[in-house]
């Protein structure tokens, strides 16, 4: 029955809270979740519109935190509302060039994951989770802001729930919008 669906739903949300709490935990010490954030911006893209937020665990690398309200469903004209997710992604410099003025541009990739509420390709409102690759480039200038262009394609699945039964489907929507680039501008503390 309906009721007995959005228990299970409920039940299930509850659980992926808990789990993604223990990830975060688990993997990043409790003095990195802690400490200052080393830079907050807002992240553009075709497929969503997010707030990020860097903090760098070392000179090679940085922890990426964004939460998106992904527009591409509602863009393209399949969804009224968009739908909402929580990224983070562990990157590493693989090399750095300096501009003529004496900016560095780094070259960063990086594993991450991926959880979220919303429509797919052509589906329903559903649980989106998986795991994302990161690639880009970064420009980081001397009055304290940084510029970036990234892909992050997610391999995931996404997870509805109907009257007398739950689909589970592969994350279309991860791969088709996670190559269109980002463009992402943040503020360095």
């Amino acid at each position: 029955s309906y009721l007995h669906g959005v228990q299970v739903y409920t039940i299930i949300l509850k659980k992926l809270k808990h789990i993604l709490l223990y990830v975060l935990t688990a993997f990043f010490p409790v003095g990195i979740m802690n400490a200052q954030p080393e830079s907050a911006g807002a992240a553009f893209s075709y497929g969503y519109i997010g707030l990020e937020y860097q903090h760098a665990l070392s000179e090679d690398t940085f922890l990426n935190i964004c939460l998106k309200a992904e527009t591409g469903e509602m863009f393209s004209g399949r969804s009224t509302y968009p739908g909402i997710c929580t990224s983070f992604s562990w990157n590493l410099i693989l090399k750095t060039w300096t501009s003529r003025n004496g900016n560095p541009i780094d070259l960063f990739a990086g594993p991450g994951a991926l959880i979220g509420y919303g429509p797919d390709f052509k589906e329903r409102n559903g649980i989106s989770f998986g795991l994302k690759g990161r690639l880009g480039v970064q420009c980081r200038f001397a009055r304290n802001c940084s510029i970036s262009l990234a892909i992050a394609p997610t391999m995931g699945m996404h997870m509805v729930f109907h009257k007398e039964y739950i689909s589970l489907k592969y994350f279309k929507n991860g791969l088709i919008y996670g190559f269109i680039p980002e463009l992402g501008i943040r503020y360095w503390f």
